[in-house]
């Protein structure tokens, strides 16, 4: 897979609750590299209009523009997502969350305590479907230790593109 490609999906292909995996070269991305071996360092599912929901490492939980750079995948979900209950649980569980730093380090250090209270990428992502009863891991995963290359393989979605 060309990292470096700025290869984008067709237009009107994406769809509400596709998952979006980024490979970035930023400190945070290279040190996700690190502690996971996978290809795919952000994660971030897609609202639509150019809308995703993410945890960034310098603002947190939000909605912000989709990245334009360093898209390397798309997974749309197998099961049915119920996005009003998706929605309404970013609004009132994760919206404005600081980024979760710590759940970063527990992937490699896993005896770390377990409330950061932030979320990562891949937290925020995991959540998200969680909130509209998409389980991507099973009712009791612990999200905090969600990992980019965890929703990449995961069985709860299908890959539909991918740079090449």
């Amino acid at each position: 897979m060309d990292i470096q490609s700025h290869q984008l999906p067709p237009p009107g292909f994406l769809e509400k609750g596709d998952w979006l995996g980024y490979r970035h070269f930023s400190l945070t991305s290279l040190m996700t590299h690190q502690c996971t071996g996978g290809d795919v360092t952000h994660s971030a599912v897609y609202l639509g209009n150019g809308l995703v929901v993410t945890s960034l490492n310098d603002t947190g939980v939000g909605i912000y523009l989709m990245d334009q750079c360093g898209l390397v995948m798309v997974r749309r979900p197998v099961g049915d997502v119920e996005f009003v209950a998706a929605d309404a649980n970013y609004k009132t569980n994760m919206k404005g969350l600081p980024y979760g730093w710590l759940d970063c380090l527990k992937v490699k250090f896993p005896d770390l305590p377990d409330d950061s209270n932030g979320e990562n990428c891949s937290h925020s992502s995991a959540e998200y479907y969680r909130g509209g009863k998409l389980l991507l891991f099973g009712e009791d995963a612990n999200l905090q230790t969600i990992t980019p290359r965890d929703i990449q393989i995961t069985a709860s979605l299908k890959t539909v593109w991918k740079a090449i």
